[in-house]
């Protein structure tokens, strides 16, 4: 099983997707953003009771960001439990 990302919006301005980890062991993925400088706005809203429970982080960088469930638990579920959007203005 892994993270899986599915873009919602992506163009110049800003890059919105939802996460779904279909594992508790799936804790980490890396998603590359492109917008060339770290994003200078970043809204993380759970999308269900698993995405609360996993207390996902965040760590931005210039060409990617990485997330990160702080905790192994509350995965193992088929529907989006992140949204991530980025802007890098």
């Amino acid at each position: 099983m892994a993270i899986s990302t599915f873009y919602i919006k992506q163009n110049l301005h800003e890059r919105i997707f939802d996460v779904t980890a279909t594992a508790d062991t799936d804790t980490a993925s890396v998603i590359n953003h492109g917008f060339g400088k770290s994003p200078r706005k970043v809204s993380l809203t759970p999308l269900s009771a698993s995405g609360i429970i996993s207390e996902w982080r965040i760590a931005l960088g210039v060409q990617d960001v990485t997330l990160t469930k702080s905790t192994a638990a509350g995965s193992g579920s088929a529907t989006a439990q992140l949204r991530v959007e980025l802007y890098p203005v």
